[in-house]
Order: C-alpha cells, then structure tokens, then sequence
C-alpha cells in the first residue's frame, strides 16, 4: 500500500486496489500509476494474452513498443529459453530495460 501511495495514488484508489475482499491485481496497480500492464502466458486467464515463450515470435504490434519488459521466473523453465529471451527483448524499445529476476538459493557457507 505504501508504494502506491507514495507514488501520488489517491487514498480511494489505494484502499480500492489493495483492499482485503479481492486478490491483489498487478495490472490495477500499474493502471492506479498511470502505465498499461500487458500480461502474457501459456494458461489463458482472464486478462492475459495467450503466447508461448518456447516457440511463438512476439507480433508486430509488439515488437519495440514496450518500455519495460519484466521476467519473474518464466525464462528459466522454457524448454527453449533462447527464444524467450529473444521473444522478451524484442518487445522493449530497449533491451537494457529488459531484466530478469532470478531466485537464487542460498546455500551456508558458500559466500
């Protein structure tokens, strides 16, 4: 609540957006700071678009029109994750602003 707030989303908005009777929405929160979310997945869901990272080209309408392209633990799992990484990158207008986060165990003694 507090990053939505901080960032000069209105009370109202905060308590509608973060509010204990529904599931927290990525996509309502980026909408709540003024950015179009686009979500993608194998599993078709409601407000996402169907798209396979192992074989599927991003479309033309895609391509180079997204500012940030974020990756939370797909990439890893692809059978093909070449083509994930070339999928994702070729969606940004710049491939520095596309990341991936990766989930590294720690394992004691290892530094």
């Amino acid at each position: 609540m507090e990053f939505v707030r901080d960032h000069g989303v209105a009370e109202s908005a905060v308590e509608q957006i973060c509010s204990p009777t529904h599931a927290l929405s990525v996509a309502e929160v980026y909408g709540a700071l003024g950015h179009e979310y686009v979500a993608i997945d194998v599993q078709q869901a409601r407000g996402v678009n169907f798209f396979d990272l192992n074989c599927f080209v991003a479309p033309n309408e895609w391509r180079e029109v997204f500012d940030l392209v974020n990756n939370e633990g797909v990439i890893e799992h692809l059978i093909n994750p070449t083509n994930g990484f070339w999928s994702r990158t070729s969606c940004c207008v710049s491939a520095v602003l596309s990341f991936t986060a990766f989930r590294c165990p720690v394992t004691p003694g290892m530094g």
